[in-house]
């Protein structure tokens, strides 16, 4: 008996330690289903980092499990609940939420709508704790995924607690809802678009001319050429998107041809709509697409209201345009030489030490001799002193001016000479605001850029002076033309086009600025409609291609399409810039010579006089 009743509490005791460890064995289950599939997809977006909304029905599983996430992936996990405020300043994109909810009903949900709204491109993953699918229908997962349309959330999965099936769901909204479960081997796919046939799917691109990145050509025909519809003429024929666009236009530039490529990547079509203003917030443009809905918006922006979504975010800022190895003026050679003191300074010692080194060779020389020994001596032509004591004052006076002249006439043989071989002098580089102010340049900004630039550009009180305001036409004029005998203020982003027209000269004429004389950052977007169903891929079509190093090449075929628009130009040669030296440079010099000779003559004069006299 005793047996008996050992064997009875044993097998009690088993049941009851059974019954404990039942939950944890099915939680650690459900753990292992989840992580399963985050794994699925981590391994192909590589997420930074891992929100949990709500916890499972078990009292240790929510800390259990976020524990089980930072064990397994090794990145920060943040547990979200009814207290947590919007995420967009904590963290940014290439996250991965989970989600643990009740029902389309669950208060879980408008918490999630609520912190997420500002995050772009976020991946949640919505579990639905019943036990099982059966328990479900595709009634309420539509129900679900409409929720979803409507909370602006359009990258997320759903499954079901303790799935043993691992069924993942998604949709997409083209005209309708359409749900569409997600397998292993489906989801590396998803993010290459081979699943995402559009079916000829027509995006509608808005845009306005803005080189280099993006502009809109027409082969409409006009006395043998072609016009942009910036009213430039030029000759390129642009049917090579015919295939997307169905008619005579096409995009230029980085941004266009790269918008073009995606299109074609995922067999669409699109729309081009030309703004009637180089600015989509303007009331003009506004008013133009007010009945439209714009899917792209093709133009890089400051500010935008069309979406928050950006697949591609550029960091530019105003920077001067400054002068390329600027030569000084010959007409103010003169006077730079005359302005530097220590020149000036170290001739006159030179000359002193020459009279000093006379006088204390023969200290019974008189002053006068000293003086004419002096320049003898510093012009470097010396005579005996035996012949020079024998000349009378006019023939030393003479002699003094015939090698004064002498020396003007090697002067400028030599001078000639070294024009030509020699790169002038050069201004010092404008790095600062006092190399900028050493210069003595004058800023030029056009009227419509006035107020963007002040805004961005902190500029000191001592340029101010130097600001000059013109059309845009004007400045545009002296800056395609490769001017430096001003400074401008552009984009950053405008740089290549300006960059690319200076490749064939010797020496570039125009540089851009060091970031002293540089204004603020600024991030430029590009506007997407989040609820498109290939928003998500275009972002990833743009990740693949900043990796493959793509948008350069584009750059440069863009710059080629301008330059075959005629909206830039390229110098068909270097022209010489050098020139001989003017004869005024000279006057100075020729009249010191001329004021000898009359010295020379009136004392011939006065001691033929003398003579006579005596």
């Amino acid at each position: 008996m005793r047996c008996v009743y050992l064997g009875i509490k044993c097998f009690c005791l088993l049941a009851l330690v059974s019954g404990q460890l039942k939950p944890i064995e099915q939680s650690e289950k459900c753990y292992r289903s989840v992580i399963q599939i985050m794994s699925m997809f981590d391994n192909v977006y590589h997420y930074r980092n891992f929100i949990i909304y709500g916890n499972w029905d078990l009292d240790e599983g929510k800390t259990s499990f976020a524990y089980q996430i930072m064990e397994t992936f090794g990145r920060p996990v943040i547990n979200a609940g009814n207290e947590t405020d919007s995420l967009h300043n904590l963290i940014n994109i290439h996250n991965y939420a989970v989600v643990f909810f009740t029902g389309i009903f669950d208060p879980l949900l408008d918490v999630v709508r609520r912190t997420v709204s500002g995050l772009q491109f976020l991946h949640i993953h919505f579990i639905n704790k019943l036990s099982d699918h059966s328990q479900s229908n595709m009634a309420e997962i539509e129900e679900f995924f409409i929720w979803s349309w409507k909370s602006h959330l359009y990258y997320i999965i759903l499954t079901f607690q303790c799935n043993k099936n691992q069924e993942i769901w998604r949709y997409e909204f083209r005209s309708n809802l359409t749900i569409i479960p997600i397998t292993q081997q489906n989801i590396r796919d998803l993010k290459r678009v081979t699943m995402w046939q559009m079916q000829r799917y027509q995006s509608t691109v808005s845009v306005y001319q803005s080189v280099p990145d993006v502009f809109v050509v027409s082969r409409n025909q006009i006395c043998g050429q072609y016009i942009l519809k910036s009213q430039t003429f030029f000759q390129y024929n642009s049917t090579d998107q015919r295939d997307l666009t169905g008619d005579k236009l096409s995009l230029g530039g980085q941004v266009g041809i790269m918008i073009a490529e995606f299109m074609r990547y995922i067999n669409a079509t699109m729309r081009i709509i030309q703004l009637p203003h180089n600015n989509r917030s303007s009331k003009d443009s506004q008013d133009f697409i007010k009945n439209m809905t714009i899917d792209i918006a093709a133009n890089m922006e400051w500010e935008t209201s069309i979406s928050y979504n950006s697949p591609i975010v550029q960091i530019t800022k105003y920077c001067m345009v400054v002068p390329n190895g600027r030569r000084v003026n010959y007409a103010h050679r003169y006077n730079l030489l005359v302005q530097d003191w220590s020149l000036v300074a170290l001739f006159l010692f030179y000359i002193v030490v020459n009279a000093v080194i006379k006088k204390l060779a023969n200290r019974r020389m008189r002053l006068y001799d000293v003086f004419f020994r002096m320049i003898e001596l510093s012009f470097d032509q010396p005579i005996s002193t035996r012949i020079f004591q024998s000349m009378r004052i006019t023939e030393k006076i003479i002699m003094i001016s015939t090698m004064f002249y002498n020396l003007l006439v090697k002067s400028i043989l030599c001078g000639a000479l070294t024009t030509h071989i020699t790169n002038g002098i050069l201004m010092p580089d404008i790095v600062d605001i006092k190399s900028f102010l050493e210069n003595d340049l004058r800023i030029m900004i056009s009227y419509s850029e006035k107020n963007d630039i002040l805004k961005s550009l902190t500029v000191p009180r001592e340029i101010l002076s130097h600001i000059i305001f013109v059309d845009q036409k004007i400045r545009d004029q002296h800056l395609n033309s490769l001017n430096n005998s001003f400074v401008y203020i552009i984009d950053t982003k405008q740089w290549p086009q300006y960059e690319f027209a200076q490749k064939r000269l010797r020496q570039p004429k125009l540089k851009l600025a060091p970031p002293a004389l540089c204004g603020v950052y600024r991030f430029l977007v590009l506007s997407v409609r989040p609820e498109l169903p290939f928003a998500n891929s275009f972002y990833n079509f743009i990740n693949q291609v900043y990796e493959a190093g793509i948008l350069e090449k584009w750059m440069q075929i863009g710059l080629e399409q301008m330059k075959k628009a005629n909206l830039i130009e390229q110098p068909s040669y270097n022209p010489s810039t050098h020139k001989p030296l003017a004869w005024e440079f000279f006057a100075s010099p020729f009249q010191t010579v001329l004021i000898g000779f009359s010295l020379s003559l009136l004392a011939f004069f006065f001691e033929c006089i003398l003579m006579s006299w005596r």
